[in-house]
C-alpha cells in the first residue's frame, strides 16, 4: 500500500443527468450510497447539472463529456484533493 488516498469519481451518464433535470433519481444512486460507505467518493453531478441547466444535457455530454463537461468535473476534483490536503 502507498498510504495514497483512493478516489473515486463518478461520472454519472447523459441520461442520468436528463433524469436528474426532469426531477427523478439518478439511476445509480443507491448504488453510489453503498460505495460512499467504503470509499471517498467525488460527484460531480451539481456542477453537470447546473451546465445541463443552463446549456441542456447535449452541451455536457453529447457522447462523451465535452469540454463543459470535463470542466465541471474536473473544478470538482481539484476542490477535493484541495479539501484532502487541508
Amino acid at each position: 500500500m502507498t498510504g495514497k488516498p483512493f478516489i473515486l469519481v463518478y461520472l454519472p451518464l447523459k441520461e442520468n443527468l436528463a433524469a436528474m433535470l426532469r426531477g427523478e433519481q439518478d439511476p445509480w444512486e443507491p448504488y453510489l450510497k453503498m460505495i460512499e460507505k467504503d470509499f471517498r467518493v467525488v460527484d460531480p453531478r451539481p456542477r453537470l447539472l447546473e451546465v445541463a441547466r443552463q446549456k441542456g444535457v447535449e452541451a455536457v455530454a453529447p457522447g462523451h463529456y465535452s469540454a463543459d463537461g470535463n470542466r465541471a468535473v474536473a473544478e470538482t476534483l481539484a476542490e477535493a484533493i484541495a479539501k484532502m490536503r487541508g
